[in-house]
């Protein structure tokens, strides 16, 4: 009851808007957050909560390996941008990243007959009536027009196979990609099957994982990625419509466990104290590797 009476107070913030907030945009961690728990979707990027709970325990280990995540992918760009090697080598004072980077120099040299790379990039497109962006760490258009996308992962724990592809990122790049990258395919659309995704991990470096993409699964990606989005909008007509909450639009997720790794448990009554992020079972392991680093907060590009 009192969950309940938090969550109505906290609406309140909503009801000078009819929908989704103007301008607003799906990516693909928010619609991930939505599938996984749509009240922490409300929270997040509805109302926009910043609430002050850890996500994890031990604490200046969960920091310390959100800092390296965010250095190596930081090296990476710059790499891709034309900082030399052997300059950017000599800025890494930190051993672990210095055995991620190794193996990443040599992975990244066999990269240099592509025809064309673009790190950092960004792509948008409608989505319903808003807009779905998402921004890569890296797109190779290679000779022989084939495209291929590259995300770095950083956890320490190689995820398996079956959990990267019920991820949403596995669907929403590839798909942005056929539907928003003729501006790096010299004004043409590229073809669903010229689209590969490569998740590479500098913690595994000879294990990356490859997803291939065809017209059919593009075909079935807009179909499921309008609905949601159409769902969404949906729910958040309903929090601000009289006599349409007789049930929650933004329930939270019946998976409690995930919970304890969540900033809002407090909010949500679903507990106080952090899960701990050492010695964990690999599902929750797996989910841990994907809370820490937000690369989406991103500007617009339109190409």
């Amino acid at each position: 009851m009192a969950a309940d009476l938090l969550h109505s107070g906290l609406l309140e913030g909503l009801k000078t808007n009819s929908s989704l907030p103007e301008g607003f945009t799906f990516s693909q961690g928010s619609l991930q957050d939505f599938t996984e728990c749509p009240r922490r979707f409300l929270l997040r990027y509805l109302l926009r909560l910043a609430w002050p709970a850890l996500q994890s325990e031990p604490v200046m280990e969960n920091e310390r390996l959100m800092q390296q995540g965010e250095r190596f992918h930081r090296l990476a760009q710059q790499y891709w941008l034309g900082v030399p090697a052997g300059r950017l080598e000599a800025m890494i004072h930190d051993d672990e990243l210095r055995l991620w980077w190794e193996p990443f120099s040599r992975f990244a040299a066999g990269l240099r007959d592509a025809r064309r790379l673009y790190p950092e990039a960004s792509l948008s497109a409608p989505l319903g009536e808003h807009r779905l962006v998402a921004q890569f760490d890296l797109i190779a258009a290679g000779p022989d027009g084939k495209f291929t996308i590259f995300d770095w992962k950083t956890s320490r724990r190689r995820p398996r196979r079956i959990w990267l592809s019920e991820r949403l990122q596995t669907r929403v790049y590839p798909y942005l990609l056929a539907r928003a990258g003729g501006g790096l395919n010299r004004g043409q659309p590229i073809p669903p099957e010229s689209i590969e995704m490569i998740y590479w991990f500098p913690a595994h470096p000879d294990r990356p994982e490859r997803f291939t993409y065809d017209a059919r699964q593009y075909a079935e990606d807009q179909l499921y990625l309008t609905g949601m989005a159409q769902e969404i909008a949906r729910r958040a007509r309903a929090l601000t419509e009289p006599g349409r909450l007789s049930a929650d639009p933004f329930p939270l997720t019946e998976r409690a466990e995930r919970c304890a790794f969540c900033v809002f448990r407090s909010l949500c009554e679903r507990g106080e104290g952090a899960g701990s992020s050492v010695g964990e079972e690999e599902l929750e392991g797996d989910f841990l590797q994907e809370i820490g680093l937000d690369f989406e907060q991103i500007a617009e590009i339109e190409f």
